[in-house]
């Protein structure tokens, strides 16, 4: 319809590009990871169980999710949740899933991470945690060996499925599952399961304390270690810098000396000359004057243009 001049845009066209838009934002992703989560926790025994332990082993799996190492200089940290998350499968089976995806949100929300990565990196874990604890009860292998496998494997793919199809902004301080040191955990997390087995769950609840403040240890000198290579990786970073700066001084100072020189020399030469009313040779003075002004003028121009590329 045209009136006056006038296209009226249909209004098909706006359902369209506020889905896109809303696709586009990463919404989408995070849409179908809690739609799934939320699936996930009303499976048959997915509820929170009333059992004393529960609460306790809560609370160490919340630690879990806090506790993250970062492995090399500017690397994310990862968190070390395995070794919690496997003594919460083995006493409580699928109604520890509740247990990982609201410590995941709060943990999440300590760190300072905001925005829909929040609820994908709870929803992760508790899809992971769901799929290893089926698995896990469908393999004739150990219990705590399978879920392990399956859990730190489902995490690490699921954060490259994100890194893919998530466009929401990724904060530096969000937990980044590794594979390798997940794997390199789940001997170190059976432990807690070995002492329970033989005396009971008091002696569970100590073990995993102890365990988890061993790891506590552990984060804190590996991040340590890290901060330690990234402050001489920035030292060395500063030293170049200073040793290019010290060279470009150098070298601008060289540069500028000589024409210069010229210009101080062929103007005192052209005072003379008009002093003593030989004009023959003052234009050829004030050649070189030009000459020399023009390289000035191109060293100037090359060294704004530095500094524009380097801004």
């Amino acid at each position: 319809m045209v009136q006056q001049g006038w296209a009226v845009e249909p209004n098909v066209s706006r359902p369209r590009r506020r889905l896109s838009n809303w696709s586009r934002g990463g919404l989408g992703y995070t849409a179908v990871v809690c739609a799934a989560t939320l699936l996930t926790l009303l499976l048959p025994g997915a509820a929170p169980s009333a059992d004393q332990m529960y609460a306790p082993l809560g609370i160490a799996v919340m630690v879990g999710w806090l506790l993250t190492v970062r492995l090399a200089p500017g690397a994310p940290g990862a968190s070390l949740l395995l070794v919690p998350a496997m003594t919460m499968h083995a006493r409580f089976g699928m109604s520890g899933v509740a247990a990982v995806a609201y410590t995941g949100i709060l943990a999440s929300l300590a760190r300072g991470v905001r925005g829909p990565r929040v609820l994908t990196t709870a929803g992760h874990a508790a899809l992971a945690y769901t799929a290893a604890h089926l698995v896990s009860q469908l393999t004739p292998l150990p219990d705590w060996t399978v879920f392990a496998v399956v859990f730190a494997t489902l995490r690490f793919g699921f954060t490259r499925l994100a890194d893919r199809f998530d466009r929401s902004p990724v904060h530096p301080r969000a937990e980044r599952p590794e594979l390798a040191l997940s794997l390199a955990l789940a001997p170190v997390g059976a432990l807690p399961l070995l002492v329970a087995e033989r005396l009971g769950d008091g002696s569970l609840l100590l073990s995993m304390a102890a365990l988890l403040a061993l790891l506590f240890v552990v984060r804190e000198a590996t991040n340590l270690a890290t901060a330690r290579s990234e402050t001489e990786a920035e030292r060395d970073r500063l030293q170049r810098a200073n040793a290019l700066q010290d060279d470009l001084i150098h070298l601008i100072t060289h540069e500028l000396r000589n024409p210069l020189t010229l210009v101080l020399s062929y103007s005192q030469m052209s005072r003379r000359a008009v002093q003593d009313g030989s004009m023959d040779n003052v234009p050829t003075y004030l050649e070189h004057v030009e000459r020399a002004g023009k390289s000035i003028q191109r060293l100037i121009e090359n060294l704004l243009q530095l500094s524009r590329l380097e801004r």
